[in-house]
């Protein structure tokens, strides 16, 4: 099969033809890979943030679509053909040893579902049905970005009539997020980011009527002091964090899905949360996908424009590399990978 993996720190992805791999195992699924996306949280493993040395060289890819090839018999969730989701999102089924692929005589580092090839391993409890009315293109989004942002909504926002919420960082997840967030009554609801260009493209794509879409100026921190009932964060930096936790009010709750760098702090003023602001960690939005498919589904079948709203560009994977490159330089949203 066809695999991109991590050879070297900072330093393109390899891409080798000829990778192979072990006969199925317990609870293991095949999956011929249609569409994959690259998530920001890659980029670290990529170079260097997440203290990932001692596993290279590895596979990654977290989110995808493809068909079902094969399966070990033990597998009784899916069959043959099967549309399927890849997401790194733990649903029903069984937890499979991660499989060993090679490339040559050396070992490749895999988990439990890696989506940079061709085709893929998968465990069975990392895989969806995709809904027959949801094209692979589409769907990747359902694998990772999505599931996360809805989330962070639907399980750890409870109230929402006549709450203000703010959501700082507009990449995947944090458009998912707030995506999600227009099936609510909210009573106001902000979008920032230092990115101008993507805030006028997600004005274009999305609309003005119910989002107040700004860049986040320093100016706007001190006017929003204290000002929301709920922040939702995913810029993946520790400032962002920081001035979540600045913005909400007294009885505010802020919701963060960043990955920062390995080692990076965030500063606290303990009074902060002495006057009752709350901060939370958000793995995944919290969300059981046996459990809520059916809504997460329905949310996002909702959205129009999904494609050109996080698709900015779909990528051969021959230029995974620069598709890598385009993603660190914030040219696009969530850069899609076409096999």
């Amino acid at each position: 099969m066809k695999a991109a993996f991590i050879n070297q720190l900072n330093k393109p992805l390899t891409i080798r033809d000829n990778v192979s791999y072990e006969n199925l195992k317990k609870g293991q699924v095949l999956v011929k890979i249609k569409y994959t996306g690259i998530c920001g949280s890659q980029l670290y493993e990529i170079y260097g943030g997440r203290d990932n040395k001692k596993y290279i060289p590895h596979l990654l890819g977290h989110e995808a679509t493809g068909i079902v090839i094969d399966y070990h018999p033990s597998v009784k969730k899916i069959k043959k053909n099967d549309r399927v989701i890849l997401t790194w999102i733990k649903s029903d089924g069984i937890q499979a040893e991660n499989p060993n692929y090679y490339y040559g005589n050396v070992k490749l580092n895999s988990g439990s579902i890696t989506t940079f090839s061709s085709e893929s391993i998968v465990s069975e409890n990392r895989l969806i049905k995709l809904p027959k009315d949801i094209s692979y293109r589409k769907g990747v989004i359902l694998g990772c970005a999505f599931p996360t942002g809805a989330g962070m909504i639907l399980n750890q926002v409870k109230k929402t009539k006549g709450k203000k919420i703010a959501f700082i960082g507009l990449g995947g997840v944090g458009v998912s997020a707030l995506l999600t967030a227009l099936n609510f009554n909210f009573k106001e609801i902000y979008a920032f980011d230092i990115d101008l260009k993507k805030i006028q493209k997600l004005k274009n794509e999305i609309g003005q009527k119910k989002i107040n879409f700004n860049s986040f100026s320093n100016e706007d921190k001190i006017k929003f002091k204290d000002y929301f009932d709920y922040a939702i964060e995913t810029s993946g930096s520790t400032q962002g964090i920081e001035a979540g936790l600045s913005i909400i009010n007294n009885n505010g709750k802020l919701v963060f899905a960043s990955h920062p760098k390995k080692g990076k702090k965030i500063s606290i003023d303990p009074f902060e949360l002495i006057k009752g602001k709350k901060i939370y960690g958000s793995w995944g939005g919290e969300v059981d996908y046996l459990k809520q498919k059916k809504t997460l589904f329905k949310i996002f079948k909702r959205i129009k424009n999904v494609e050109k709203i996080f698709m900015d560009n779909i990528y051969s994977f021959n230029n995974i590399n620069r598709a890598i490159s385009d993603l660190k330089s914030n040219k696009v949203l969530r850069p899609i990978i076409k096999f």
